[in-house]
């Protein structure tokens, strides 16, 4: 964050602002969106020390109530003021690691959205899978279509990735399987299902100790599928087999769902029916949009920038 900037935020926040703006939107409640909580250089994510500082101000500043709690604060309009939920996707293994204990030691609830197949070291998440790929290969260069040869180095790794992965993420899941095969052929790296460091996912056992400890755990589908561009047949098993396949492991049905990825061209009116046709109580969106029971499927969420008073002034205006 700019310097200046920052130091406009500060005067705001001195001069009462931040207060001010908390108070009038005090009956909108914001759903935060995390995913990793880990300080990697190839991970673009909240490290812990800033994490813990997010948390200790929600703590004194805010009302943060479970995913479930929202839910029913909507159903009976009664709503507290400055209400906060904390929503985690995809379930890799610093949320058990560095989320969690943060979480437990400012006693705020959360929820835990998880990719079954991924925690059941079937697949990896392919975006992560990429990075892999491209962080660990000894060869300098990669062909891919239609950006021609791409140099690849220590220093060029996540320039490479991103310019890929918005071309593998308008592709069909099978289409983008076999751009992943030919990458990894062409670097020379051979892949399993079960994700690696930094990328592995939580286990099952951790799973469940957060869970006996209060963690709300939501489903994110079987396979991170984008549900808005998926089959009826293949919507009803993601919606379907992530619930049981969680039940299974936790002892209790989700509530929630998160649809992977969650833009708006990412979901349909057909996703949220069979989001309640399923059971599920209510579905999580990746972009902002105001909360309320008339949209219970499609609840929207914002992700919170990193610095401190930028996540502060986000806050109070959002």
């Amino acid at each position: 964050m700019q310097a200046y900037k920052k130091n406009i935020l500060k005067i705001a926040e001195l001069g009462g602002a931040f207060a001010f703006l908390r108070h009038k939107a005090r009956y909108e409640p914001k759903l935060l969106m995390y995913h990793r909580v880990i300080d990697h250089p190839l991970i673009d994510a909240v490290k812990p020390e800033e994490f813990e500082r997010q948390m200790a101000y929600l703590k004194k500043k805010y009302h943060v109530v479970s995913m479930n709690q929202l839910i029913q604060e909507l159903q009976n309009d009664d709503i507290q003021p400055c209400t906060v939920a904390l929503t985690f996707d995809d379930g890799h293994f610093d949320f058990y690691h560095h989320a969690w204990p943060v979480l437990k030691k400012y006693e705020l609830p959360a929820s835990l959205y998880v990719t079954t197949d991924f925690v059941d070291n079937k697949r990896w998440l392919w975006p992560d899978q990429l990075k892999y790929l491209l962080a660990n290969t000894t060869e300098r260069q990669l062909q891919f279509e239609p950006l021609g040869n791409i140099a690849i180095g220590s220093d060029t790794v996540l320039e490479a990735w991103n310019d890929i992965a918005d071309i593998l993420l308008e592709m069909s899941e099978e289409a983008r399987a076999e751009a992943l095969a030919d990458i990894a052929e062409q670097l020379g790296i051979t892949v399993t299902g079960e994700a690696l460091a930094p990328f592995r996912p939580v286990t099952w056992p951790e799973l469940k100790a957060m869970h006996a400890e209060g963690l709300d755990i939501g489903a994110h589908t079987v396979s991170h599928a984008i549900l808005g561009r998926v089959s009826d047949d293949q919507l009803d098993f993601e919606l379907r087999q992530s619930a049981k396949r969680i039940q299974e492991q936790i002892g209790v049905a989700p509530e929630g769902i998160c649809y992977p990825n969650g833009r708006k061209e990412d979901v349909s009116e057909n996703v949220f029916l069979k989001a309640e046709a399923h059971g599920y109580s209510y579905g999580l969106v990746a972009y902002k949009q105001k909360v309320s029971i008339d949209r219970r499927y499609q609840l929207g969420r914002v992700s919170p920038p990193r610095d401190i008073f930028e996540f502060r002034w986000q806050l109070a205006r959002s």
